[in-house]
């Protein structure tokens, strides 16, 4: 519809928005225009025609308008940027309220004002650099927001804050090879250090010149992980501690050596007046200075969201997007750097800001929201945000999933927000974190603050108002071991609170990292970081605590075995949890016998692709366990059977499909639920004396499976290689569709 030099725009749709935005972010800083600043942001340049025009629209500023269109058309055509039709500009209007476009743009002519503005010698490049990952990076865009519009953009006549771009780092070298060195800004994670260290050793094989700055939740902080992390990447400049908005500021005026041209240098002088980073020296030496205080007031960074960067910077859909509502944690947990990192302090953002990026967020037609707060719910202030996203959600299409991790001590809010989420049809994860239940692991990684009776409230609300939330069970945690790890996952079974099973890893600045507290409780972790023993389990042990979770996952999560092994839980009287340990121990040791378990457990993070064939997968289920327990068949059996199969995707099925079953599956269950309570003894064991009724006893009945994504008609591949099963009534009756996290690679 939009072509280089060519093709008249028929329709006024998002495509054209960010056509204009995209032409205006490569020209504003053409030095050949004299009548403008060197660096002004789409927004600020849109604010300033509209106070030309008179126009005040009022709104949101994110609000790109029909109005909009029209002024931006008009001056974008004065730069010889693109045409419009020869009906002339003075019915532009009433062509965009008639949603008839008669605009042609001239992409070639805005590369060429681009490149004017690349061979600028005056101005220091920066780029800030992130791991590839499909969403504006948050942290990324704060710093490069805030220190845009610091002192009234004095930065920018120095500094080129060049794209936050998340998707094409080859894209990245071939801008560096074209425009030079400058500063560099990685932001790590976890997930994305390794990659952005590869990133940053190509910058410095590039060029001698220009400065690597490195910063992110997971930049080192203590004193032997920092001189380790210097001597080992020589390409690493500077890195930053801490939050890095002020920090980058400060570096950035450092960084600039006296001169008639603007140059980057390492000066010591200067940067020992920076407070909360570390700079190399030489080679062989660096420097730690005094650490920074945080920010009392998060509204002084600006929103990148709210200002256009990511607009500007990222023309084209954007499909999901991050947002924080507060910074901090008012717990301490030893695995976790959240809590001290922001020294136990909660402080917030203004709620009209945050309401304003959500509908951003839904103006553009994000589908999925992340908000990364530690506690969402914890404030009462929580409910009106999820009340505003609702709304926006009901108003234009979107968002359509979120995914929150709530608070664990706040149950009303928690409660209040998630029945508004179901109300309002916004899908994805509500997760309250459970971590684990064990009393003596929960004192060592000094968590103890977290009361699990409210967790049970939350529970018992999600069953009784039909809710959807999951929790999380962590594998490898100081002062665990396997005894524990069966209790927390046979609890989330009897809870029906699917869990998200995640092995420890050593984050570089969580108290788990400290020496002190390593040395006590015996800690060893391997080059990747991932915990491998401790003064509570051998690695031995360890093997077996994460195989057992990953049949957990396959079997309970994942919902490969969910009702199955329910339905032989009750029948049996045997816990389900060891069950799917046995079945993991049967795939392990005897793989020939068993090799479709066995390859279901190994590609555990696609658990709903059909392995062979669900009839064949479920047979030897059916007879590993037999093997042990001496099951008998019965009609209850096929009935449970027919219906765990009918629950898993095949490719090219016809959805929704109904199935005929002996015995009415969900009544057996929801009459288990119902007696959970007075079937559950002091030790959390089921009593089979209390609960008599077998599913024999109930009488056929028919069950109805769609496609939990709404689609019908043949099941697509996107389908099967999803962690949800096929909706019905079992699966509503569960809770949550089935759903865990791929983003472990731990495993």
């Amino acid at each position: 519809m939009v072509r280089d030099n060519g093709g008249w725009c028929s329709t006024w749709d998002s495509h054209v928005r960010l056509g204009l935005q995209h032409l205006v972010a490569l020209t504003l800083l053409s030095p050949a225009d004299h009548t403008r600043p060197k660096r002004v942001s789409w927004r600020d340049w849109l604010r300033g025609q509209r106070d030309k025009s008179g126009a005040d629209r009022g709104g949101p500023e994110s609000a790109f308008s029909s109005e909009d269109l029209i002024v931006a058309c008009r001056e974008l055509a004065g730069w010889g940027l693109l045409s419009i039709r020869e009906s002339g500009a003075e019915s532009l209007a009433s062509e965009v309220h008639g949603h008839d476009v008669g605009i042609r743009f001239h992409r070639a002519a805005a590369r060429a004002r681009a490149a004017e503005r690349a061979t600028d010698a005056s101005i220091v490049p920066v780029y800030p650099v992130h791991a590839p990952l499909g969403q504006p990076p948050l942290a990324l865009g704060l710093v490069v927001a805030y220190a845009r519009s610091v002192d009234n953009g004095r930065l920018n006549q120095t500094f080129d804050f060049r794209s936050v771009c998340y998707r094409d780092p080859d894209q990245w070298r071939r801008t560096w090879q074209r425009d030079g060195p400058g500063v560099w800004l990685f932001s790590h994670y976890a997930w994305s250090s390794d990659s952005l260290l590869e990133l940053s050793a190509a910058a410095r094989s590039m060029f001698d010149a220009g400065v690597t700055v490195h910063g992110g939740p997971n930049v080192q902080s203590y004193r032997e992980d920092v001189d380790a992390f210097m001597r080992t990447h020589r390409h690493a400049d500077v890195l930053v501690h801490g939050e890095g908005e002020r920090a980058l500021v400060d570096l950035l005026d450092a960084l600039i050596a006296d001169g008639p041209e603007p140059t980057v240098v390492l000066d010591p002088d200067r940067l020992s007046t920076v407070a909360g980073i570390t700079f190399r020296t030489g080679p062989d030496s660096w420097v730690t200075t005094t650490p920074r205080t945080r920010s009392a007031d998060l509204d002084e960074f600006p929103s990148p969201y709210l200002s256009g960067l990511f607009e500007e910077y990222n023309p084209g859909p954007v499909r999901a997007a991050t947002i924080e509502t507060n910074r901090g944690c008012p717990y301490g947990c030893t695995f976790c750097d959240w809590g001290s990192a922001t020294l136990q302090r909660v402080r917030l953002f203004d709620c009209d800001r945050v309401k304003d990026e959500i509908l951003w967020c839904a103006q553009r037609g994000v589908e999925l929201m992340w908000i990364a707060d530690a506690n969402f719910g914890m404030f009462a202030r929580d409910v009106e945000i999820i009340e505003h996203l609702v709304a926006c959600r009901k108003q234009y299409g979107y968002p359509r999933e979120l995914i929150i991790s709530l608070a664990k001590n706040h149950s009303r809010h928690v409660i209040h927000i998630m029945q508004l989420l179901e109300d309002g049809g916004v899908r994805g994860r509500r997760t309250v974190s459970l971590q684990t239940t064990d009393s003596h692991t929960l004192e060592v990684i000094r968590r103890k603050n977290i009361k699990l009776s409210v967790f049970d409230e939350i529970v018992a609300a999600t069953r009784d108002l039909n809710l959807t939330m999951d929790t999380d069970i962590m594998v490898g945690n100081p002062g665990s071991n396997l005894a524990a790890l069966r209790r927390d996952l046979q609890l989330c079974i009897d809870l029906a609170a699917p869990a998200n099973v995640f092995r420890v890893r050593m984050l570089p600045n969580s108290p788990m990292n400290d020496p002190d507290y390593k040395a006590l409780h015996q800690i060893k972790v391997d080059q990747d970081g991932w915990l491998e023993s401790t003064a509570s389990y051998s690695a031995d042990e360890l093997h077996e605590m994460v195989a057992l979770a990953r049949a957990y996952k396959v079997f309970e999560t994942g919902a490969m075995g969910r009702y199955l092994l329910r339905f032989l839980e009750d029948e049996l009287a045997v816990q389900a949890i060891e069950l799917i340990e046995f079945l993991s121990n049967a795939a392990r040791h005897d793989a020939g016998r068993w090799p479709l378990i066995r390859a279901a457990l190994s590609a555990c993070e696609d658990t709903a692709v059909e392995p062979v064939s669900w009839d064949e997968f479920y047979a030897e289920v059916l007879a590993a366990v037999r093997t042990t327990y001496r099951l008998p068949d019965s009609s209850g059996l096929q009935a449970a059977l027919a219906a765990q199969r009918a629950a898993m995707p095949t490719r090219g099925q016809k959805i929704p499909f109904t199935v005929e079953l002996g015995h009415d599956v969900v009544g057996y269950f929801a009459a288990r639920f119902a007696d959970r309570s007075s079937a559950i003894g002091g030790d959390g064991v089921q009593d089979p004396e209390q609960s008599r009724r077998r599913l024999s006893d109930f009488g056929p009945t028919t069950l109805t499976f769609a496609n939990p994504s709404g689609l019908t008609g043949d099941a697509p591949d996107v389908l099967v290689n999803t962690d949800r099963e096929l909706q019905s009534d079992l699966s509503r009756l569960f809770s949550s569709p089935a759903f865990f996290s791929r983003q472990n690679r731990g495993w």
